[in-house]
């Protein structure tokens, strides 16, 4: 993260280290627009897929496939 340049209040305040935590980061009020300021408050975040299903519906042009997630 040290080639980061933040583009957002938010993002320079948690570079500065004004904000350590994600409750300081959701208490501020400021949206969360930088994927970074979530790499830097939660490290170890790891996501996992639980339920992926197909969901097929008859339109007039035809079948529409989609996934839900």
């Amino acid at each position: 993260m040290a080639d980061w340049v933040p583009k957002t209040r938010l993002g320079q305040m948690v570079l500065n280290g004004e904000i350590t935590t994600m409750s300081d980061a959701l208490a501020t009020k400021l949206p969360l627009r930088e994927p970074e300021i979530v790499d830097i408050l939660l490290p170890d975040l790891k996501d996992e897929v639980i339920d992926l299903n197909m969901v097929q519906r008859m339109t007039d042009s035809g079948r529409r496939v989609r996934f839900a997630v």
